[in-house]
This record gives structure tokens, sequence and C-alpha cells, in this order.
């Protein structure tokens, strides 16, 4: 769906009342207008759009906050949902998984991480934990269907060993925790806390390559900071985490 099109339904349906509004080109693509505004946008004044073709669904609204109305789509079973994360005239990435849990889409995509001039950033993608999120980076091309899955089981791999801050941090009692593993390797996931002392093991197996994320529920360890290690082959990275 390119960019022109979006943008024409954008001049053809700017509405003084927001209202549900649909309608079909050649009788194989139908478009229904929903609520999509922020704290620079008015709910008078934005609008966004999903877009049905062949058995997919795709939620597109650009420069949308998170907003109460997304609930009403959850019904709609959207296969990818484009979230913009700028941080600044949109969502900042914990606000995006927040709106990716109303919707509940098959795939995640972040867009339009950065203001103008609207360049993708790795640090805004990374704190966006969705357990259903696909990367979709600049040159990038995906193929859609019907049966859309999330980054762990996408087809294109992890360019790098990374270990993502847990989400949510500060975090009671439970967090989930994210990491890339570009090679097939032996991974240890484990938490210590401030003396070094093994508080939990979440991962200590062997993963192939891809994007992981597993949860700590720590409703029965003391409250205060711990660090979680990722470690594979000879690499190793550490984070804080606060309970």
């Amino acid at each position: 769906m390119s960019s022109w099109l979006f943008i024409s339904f954008r001049r053809q349906l700017h509405i003084s009342s927001f209202c549900l509004y649909t309608f079909s080109l050649k009788g194989k693509i139908t478009v229904t207008a929903v609520a999509a505004y922020n704290t620079y946008h008015a709910k008078s004044s934005s609008v966004g759009y999903v877009v049905e073709f062949d058995g997919i669904k795709l939620y597109h609204a650009g420069d949308t906050g998170l907003i109460i109305d997304m609930a009403d789509l959850a019904n709609q079973h959207i296969t990818y949902m484009f979230l913009p994360m700028d941080g600044i005239y949109t969502m900042s990435p914990e606000e995006a998984k927040q709106a990716a849990a109303m919707i509940q889409a098959k795939c995640d995509i972040p867009i339009h991480t950065m203001p103008p001039t609207d360049t993708y950033s790795d640090a805004i993608v990374t704190r966006f934990t969705s357990p259903h999120k696909l990367l979709v980076k600049p040159g990038a091309t995906i193929e859609l269907n019907t049966t859309a899955t999330p980054i762990e089981k996408s087809t294109i791999p992890p360019e790098n060993f990374r270990l993502e801050q847990n989400y949510p941090n500060p975090f009671n009692p439970s967090t989930s925790i994210e990491f890339n593993l570009p090679s097939k390797s032996f991974v240890s996931l484990k938490i210590f806390d401030l003396t070094g002392r093994e508080t939990a093991t979440l991962v200590f197996e062997e993963l192939s390559v891809g994007h992981y994320s597993r949860q700590w529920n720590a409703a029965e360890i003391p409250s205060g900071i711990y660090f979680y290690r990722l470690q594979a082959a000879s690499s190793f990275i550490t984070k804080k985490l606060v309970l």
C-alpha cells in the first residue's frame, strides 16, 4: 500500500466530527476510517485507517497517540499494525506497547520512530517490547500474508547479539526480558542481586537464531536492585533492573 494512497484518503476524509466511514476500491480493497488523534492533532481533524485486501487487514495511523478508541479495534482481527512512536508528536515506545495490547494484531511494526526527518532509530525500537514485534528496517521488504508471525518466528534473522532493557522497569512482580541471537548458541540468562548471588535462571540451553522473550516473576523475591546477564559463547551483556 503506497504512501500516496494514504495521503489521498486523508484528504478525502478530513471530517469535522469523527464517524465510521467505509468504502471499497474496485471491490478488492476495503478502507475503513477509524479514530486517530493526539496532543497536536484534534480528533475532529485526524483519521486512521484499516485497509483490508486478500484476507489481510492493515491498521495505519501516522499521527496518533495512545487513545482509548484503540480498544474498538480488538474485534477486527488486525493482521499487521503500524505504530508510530517518536515519543514527541506520537506515542512513546512504552505507550505503543500498550496500544499493541489493546488492538491485539498478529504483528506490530514500529514506524515513524524519530521526529522530522522521520528517521529510523534502533534505540527507540529497542524500547518497544511487544511480544508480537516485527522489525522492518529501512530498505527491507516483507511479504504480507494472512498467517503473520511475531519476530521470534520471523524469517528475518537478527543482525546483532543484543539484550534489551526489561519492561516494565521498575516492575512488580513480573517483567519481560528480550534478546537477539544472530547465530545458534548455548545461552545463559540469569538474574543476580547486588552481592553477585544468583537469584534466578531464565535460560540455560542451546537456542537457534532469532528473537526471544522471557518473563521473570519475582513475586517471592525482596524488592531492590538486581542485574540480569545474557551470555552466549564468548559474548555477554549485563543490565540493571529494579524490583
